[in-house]
């Protein structure tokens, strides 16, 4: 498939209208992974230890707006394959799911606060 063909794929799927549902899962998605990123910030500084061996380097030198700029950064491409491919069945099942590890992870967050 040469490049120009798939410029014009990827220019397609950009334009394709995302539905409201699925917009409004990105943005929880987004959302969640703000909280995740703050509460983790508030536990480091109270003395917890970051274990996500990508962040942990950073979080645990108190480097936290760089965590941020890594976090974004890894997260930016997932959102935008589930963005780009909401309407195939793969995309539109895994979207759901994320938003449920995040919530998981945002459960054990706050548990956390209160041992």
């Amino acid at each position: 498939m040469s490049g120009r063909v798939l410029i014009c794929r990827l220019h397609d799927r950009l334009l394709m209208e995302v539905p409201l549902g699925i917009a409004a899962w990105i943005l929880l998605l987004w959302v969640l992974s703000f909280f995740d990123y703050y509460l983790t910030v508030y536990q480091v500084c109270m003395g917890a230890v970051e274990i996500n061996p990508i962040l942990a380097p950073l979080f645990n030198s108190h480097r936290y707006m760089a965590a941020l700029a890594v976090k974004m950064l890894l997260t930016f491409p997932g959102i935008c394959i589930l963005s780009l491919y909401h309407n195939r069945p793969a995309a539109s099942r895994a979207l759901p799911l994320v938003v449920l590890v995040y919530i998981g992870l945002l459960v054990y967050h706050v548990l956390n606060l209160f041992i």
